[in-house]
């Protein structure tokens, strides 16, 4: 769900989303200022923050090739 908090129900702490930052920045090959990271509280918000890494490297077909589950 979009909806859902990566603090409050998913049991994040500063650490698990900064790796997850990491993670969907490696996924997408696009390395992104720290200063210039969105803060990111939800499931939705972490899948915006993925659309748009993936939008600034060129679509989908470039990054699905790393691996990303469902695209």
């Amino acid at each position: 769900q979009a909806g859902t908090g990566l603090y409050d129900d998913l049991g994040f702490d500063s650490f698990d989303a900064f790796r997850m930052i990491l993670y969907l920045e490696e996924l997408a090959r696009v390395p992104y200022p720290p200063h210039r990271v969105p803060a990111i509280y939800t499931v939705g918000e972490a899948f915006e923050y993925l659309k748009f890494l993936v939008s600034s490297r060129g679509g989908l077909d470039e990054v699905n090739h790393r691996g990303i589950p469902g695209l």
